[in-house]
């Protein structure tokens, strides 16, 4: 029996009280630049990626380059916020962080924010050591309801979708967990419509066995994995050579989590960052459609993680014989 599951967390609206401190940052960076923006603009965009939100804010003549350069400034000054001011995080997450750790539930940040912000609502939260894979807006390209942020955070930890469950506040966000086949918990303190398979006022009204009874729901009951405009699922997708699915699965299925982390071709070819998931190679990085076919593939490069040590020192120090942990990686041929 397939025992490894992962929840895949939203962070701003989910994890922490950002909103505040994200509003300040933009209020003050536009107008550096001239352009004074008011609290429904901003609220209307919070969530979306930085490109998305200035492309609409400045004008289709805005340069990428002066684009990159606000993006940039907003979040060194949020940052800058965030270390002054700290942060709060939402009602009820320090307990589920610690009890989905303890009952062996991988975890990941699955969201739009710049990895830096990430790292540092981390960092002041002192809960890094509770997440096993980050995905951040360098690791993805399209932002929200897109299922692509979900389905990388997956294939970081090495679960299935159907075995992972989604926390959001956000419809967008909700939406692309659906499209990636996944459970989903809405997080609605102030009432508003989600369409998630459990939604509640904070994590506090959760139940205890909550995230077990989703995954014990019937197949039938399970999101069924759709396409969006620009999103490949179903299409142009290369499935995991059959010799390579037994290693897999026996990884998978003895609690060693792996991530999939290049492929190397019988031409020669390597490729480095690929995301996998559902038995697919669903994306290569850089590349519109993946450039190969799932004959041409030798070999795959893979990390081992054996979460069975919490302690990630102790378990580079006692990884079995024959696995690797972070950063080194191993090739199956």
């Amino acid at each position: 029996m397939n025992m490894t599951r992962a929840v895949l967390w939203d962070m701003d609206g989910t994890l922490v009280d950002s909103e505040e401190l994200h509003w300040i940052s933009w209020r003050d960076t536009m107008a550096e630049e001239g352009r004074s923006i008011t609290r429904e603009e901003f609220l209307s965009s919070f969530g979306q990626r930085n490109d998305s939100i200035l492309s609409g804010w400045l004008g289709a003549g805005a340069s990428p380059e002066r684009i990159s350069r606000i993006s940039n400034a907003k979040e060194e000054l949020y940052r800058r916020l965030v270390r002054t001011n700290g942060i709060r995080p939402l009602p009820g997450v320090r307990t589920w962080l610690r009890r989905l750790y303890e009952r062996g539930w991988l975890q990941a940040i699955a969201s739009a924010a710049p990895r830096a912000n990430i790292e540092v609502v981390l960092e002041t939260l002192s809960a890094a050591r509770y997440f096993q894979g980050i995905v951040s807006a360098e690791n993805v390209h399209r932002g929200k309801p897109d299922p692509q942020v979900y389905l990388t955070a997956a294939s970081q930890v090495g679960v299935s979708p159907e075995r992972c469950i989604v926390v959001e506040d956000a419809p967008a966000g909700l939406e692309g967990a659906h499209s990636a086949g996944m459970w989903s918990i809405g997080i609605s303190p102030n009432g508003k419509h989600l369409t998630a398979d459990v939604v509640v006022p904070s994590l506090n009204f959760l139940r205890p066995d909550t995230f077990e009874a989703l995954l014990d729901r019937p197949p039938s009951e399970r999101p069924k994995r759709t396409a969006r405009a620009g999103r490949r699922i179903g299409k142009h997708l290369v499935p995991i050579p059959s010799r390579f699915v037994d290693q897999l699965k026996e990884a998978e299925e003895t609690g060693i989590g792996y991530q999939v982390v290049g492929i190397k071709l019988k031409d020669g070819r390597s490729f480095e960052q690929v995301a996998v998931s559902d038995g697919c190679i669903i994306e290569v990085r850089v590349h519109h459609n993946i450039p190969f076919a799932a004959e041409d593939v030798a070999s795959l490069a893979i990390n081992h993680k054996d979460w069975n040590f919490r302690d990630r020192s102790d378990a580079q120090r006692r990884v079995q014989v024959g696995m690797t942990v972070n950063p080194d990686s191993s090739f199956i041929p």
